[in-house]
């Protein structure tokens, strides 16, 4: 009987300290990053002389077409971003690559680095509308990328509601003959309910 109420005691602490460091370690990683966001971008840009590292991770799955096997594929971007003024904001793909089960070749790809830029033309909170300017360049083995956005917000207090009308052109292949181009609208609205 002794034996069971320590054990039970020591699961009891156990639990207790995972459950305190999961706390503090959500509200540190809530802290991190203001973006509302993962696909759409705001008008606004880093404050200046900040610095940030970003991960992303995008998993993709699909059914493979000869029928029941599946394919994972997880795409990766290391980025780092600074805010070089109150209105202009640079980010570096340091590298983007991707994993693929069932690539027999090559299971970790590298496919390219880059840079991003964007200026803050109007303030979402204080103008009529927010808006900004987004470019970006990445350029990797056997491709080249561009891509512009125009960015508008507006903050209603709590609410805030942005879109993105983006254009973007894409050549690879050895000698870059192969050309793709696509326009698209993104569209996102957030509520923050507690600081």
């Amino acid at each position: 009987m002794k034996y069971r109420l320590r054990f039970i005691a020591h699961s009891a602490a156990v639990l207790a300290a995972a459950s305190i460091t999961a706390l503090i370690l959500s509200s540190i990683a809530a802290q991190a990053n203001q973006r509302k966001f993962a696909y759409t971008y705001e008008a606004t840009t880093a404050p200046k002389g900040s610095i940030e590292f970003e991960n992303w991770v995008t998993w993709r799955y699909r059914d493979a077409k000869s029928g029941s096997s599946r394919v994972d594929r997880f795409d990766f971007r290391h980025e780092l971003e600074f805010g070089v003024t109150d209105r202009l904001q640079i980010g570096l793909y340091l590298a983007d690559w991707t994993y693929n089960e069932r690539d027999p070749e090559k299971k970790a790809r590298y496919q390219h680095s880059g840079i991003e830029v964007i200026y803050n033309l109007t303030n979402p909170t204080t103008d009529l509308i927010g808006s900004g300017l987004y470019g970006e360049v990445l350029v990797g083995d056997d491709v080249v990328e561009l891509e512009g956005k125009i960015l508008l917000q507006k903050n209603f207090g709590p609410l805030m509601i942005a879109y993105n009308a983006v254009i973007e052109a894409e050549w690879e292949g050895e000698d870059l003959e192969e050309r793709t181009g696509k326009f698209e609208q993104t569209l996102g609205i957030s509520y923050e309910l507690n600081r």
